[in-house]
């Protein structure tokens, strides 16, 4: 997808000067670049197994039915889904479990999600969906199966290996572009088990039985906003971790970035395009502070702070791993100004405590420093005078670890520090 190599050069001092329009440019990259389509900016969710609507199952079985697949690159699964035959309600209760495939006859669960008689979840085709408690993530080299057991003569399942669907099999696979593979399907007659009988022959999607949603995600690549725009719920009605949400609001590149919330999006949401959707305070502990992006950004990765002001009340704004922040105004020079340009500004009593080395900042406004943090000592923080109290900053790398303090020097409104 090229996430990775975006920004590869941003740990070099930005300090050429340059018009405000190729500024602006070069401030915002190819965030939302209308030739780069990435899997993340697609708010419909992949559905792994999907069914026709109004299919109908051919098979009375009431054990466990399971099918295999392998990832490729990482996913979130957001939701598990069922078979409903005929797509008029489930006739039985149906359970869809997520295990992993520990060998070839065993697995460990990973999830599981309980379906009651009736209409449950939301119908997309021919399955019934119901959201995880929590997203699940699952690494490149997962090797995963999907299992659904509690079919019968009420609710049959589908068999691809039965008339008709051994001639013609409605049901299809989805793999994301790319991000898992189907490798086969199981069985077993013992329920509340891992089915441990592998089908010889026939697709690797010998059943219609259970089923997933699931987005690529990169945590490579995060995103923090003040001002986000909720695309699309996860299924339980209020704001929480899995939901999609949009940059709509911004002024730069607005609608141009798409995450999912609480995994590789974080912040404040502050509108919704889900109608009757309840957002709550606007955000969810765990999601709502650029510290909590940095915990999911894998180390040597980029945490993308959008403009706005945030606060990450509660103590410093803390950067305790190796990674890059980069502001709305990131590779523009702060020496010169950025007058009228929209930033992201850090406004936080405590300042910035920077606690690893090779962290690169750069593209931000500091602002209303005033309090020591902890575990920042006298020799490393001081307090902005009164006249001082902003500062605006270019790029800027740490090495070797230390805490490092928000005060500007007087000739060059930037980022002075301790450590660099």
């Amino acid at each position: 997808m090229g996430l990775k190599n975006w920004w590869r050069s941003i740990t070099k001092r930005s300090r050429a000067r340059t018009s405000r329009g190729e500024a602006r440019r070069r401030a915002w990259g190819n965030w939302g670049h209308p030739e780069i389509e990435r899997l993340e900016d697609r708010v419909t969710p992949t559905v792994a197994y999907q069914v026709p609507n109004g299919t109908l199952g051919n098979q009375a079985f009431g054990g466990p039915l399971g099918m295999d697949f392998d990832v490729n690159q990482p996913i979130v699964v957001t939701q598990l889904g069922v078979f409903d035959s005929g797509s008029d309600g489930l006739q039985s209760p149906i359970t869809a479990t997520l295990y992993q495939r520990t060998s070839p006859t065993t697995g460990t669960q990973v999830d599981q999600v309980p379906f009651a008689a009736g209409n449950p979840g939301t119908l997309v085709g021919g399955s019934r969906f119901l959201p995880l408690s929590s997203p699940v993530i699952l690494p490149a080299g997962f090797q995963g199966s999907i299992v659904a057991e509690g079919y019968s003569a009420l609710e049959p399942n589908g068999n691809a290996t039965l008339p008709p669907y051994n001639v013609n099999k409605p049901w299809t696979t989805n793999d994301g572009g790319g991000l898992i593979s189907f490798v086969g399907s199981r069985f077993s007659s013992t329920p509340n088990t891992f089915p441990s009988t592998v089908v010889n022959g026939g697709p690797a999607d010998t059943f219609a039985a259970g089923t997933f949603q699931f987005f690529a995600v990169n945590t490579a690549n995060t995103f923090v906003n003040d001002n986000w725009n909720l695309v699309q719920d996860n299924g339980d009605g209020v704001l929480s971790v899995g939901d999609r949400v949009q940059n709509t609001n911004d002024t730069i590149n607005p609608g141009g970035i798409t995450v999912t919330y609480g995994i590789d999006g974080f912040g404040t949401v502050t509108t919704s395009s889900v109608p009757g959707e309840n957002l709550g305070t606007g955000s969810v502990a765990g999601a709502a502070k650029i510290h909590d992006a940095v915990a999911q950004t894998t180390s040597g990765g980029t945490v993308n702070v959008l403009e706005g002001t945030y606060t990450d009340a509660g103590g410093p704004i803390t950067i305790d791993k190796s990674v890059t922040l980069l502001g709305a105004q990131h590779g523009v020079d702060a020496r010169t100004g950025r007058p009228g340009a929209a930033e992201s500004i850090l406004n936080n009593s405590q300042g910035v405590y920077v606690s690893a080395s090779n962290v690169t900042i750069d593209g931000f406004t500091v602002q209303n420093s005033t309090t020591r943090p902890s575990p920042a000592t006298a020799s490393t923080w001081a307090p902005a005078p009164a006249a001082r109290r902003s500062s605006t900053m270019s790029s800027r790398t740490t090495s070797p670890a230390s805490a490092w303090r928000t005060t500007a020097p007087p000739a060059r409104p930037s980022f002075s520090t301790t450590c660099f």
